[in-house]
């Protein structure tokens, strides 16, 4: 038991961690009907297990990896042309017909954007880095026509304000790379 303790409650004290900070996170949803996501930004090798825990601190999981939904940026964008509009329609209705059976999530950081995005069919527009007034013009411009979801900048400070939008989700990497290890410890009582 020794000869493994340090390994063990290094694995505890950073997974903990990141169930108590998505619990933080949570807890400042809890008014609304906003979801909290993770994101894919894990570390090497204990994905799952870090996911596991932002289940367990009341958190939503999604995107395991590349294999579960098309996720398009701006980089994909770049490559259908200069056009951003155009660039943006073409990439949705492309990966649709390349990818019938999966959710097409569309990274989009302008208003101009939203309306192509929609037209092109996605499910999910992410909306990148917007600043409050920009995120209530862009989920009313959106309404029900896809599922929403608020990213970029999310931290314990900003999270409430987001939430007030009435997007159907925010996410945040810093369920894991802001996490703070939980102090855990194992005594050995020689008295036993």
């Amino acid at each position: 038991m020794l000869s493994i303790e340090r390994t063990l409650l290094n694995f505890l004290q950073r997974l903990s961690g990141i169930a108590t900070t998505t619990r933080q996170f949570t807890e400042k949803l809890s008014d609304s009907h906003t979801r909290l996501l993770d994101t894919r930004k894990t570390t090497p090798g204990y994905r799952y297990l870090e996911k596991y825990c932002v289940a367990c601190g009341g958190g939503w999981n999604h995107r395991m990896g590349l294999f579960d939904r098309v996720m398009l940026k701006d980089n994909h964008l770049a490559a259908f042309g200069s056009d951003l509009a155009a660039a943006t329609r073409q990439a949705a209705l492309r990966s649709r017909q390349e990818n019938p059976g999966l959710l097409i999530e569309m990274e989009v950081d302008r208003i101009e954007q939203i309306e192509a995005a929609l037209e092109g069919g996605v499910d999910i527009v992410m909306l990148d880095n917007f600043t409050l007034p920009d995120l209530r013009i862009a989920k009313a411009l959106i309404g029900e026509r896809a599922v929403t979801e608020i990213s970029g900048n999310v931290t314990l400070d900003t999270i409430e304000a987001y939430s007030e939008i009435g997007c159907d989700f925010v996410s945040t990497g810093a369920l894991v790379h802001k996490s703070v290890w939980v102090d855990i410890g194992l005594d050995w009582d020689r008295a036993l």
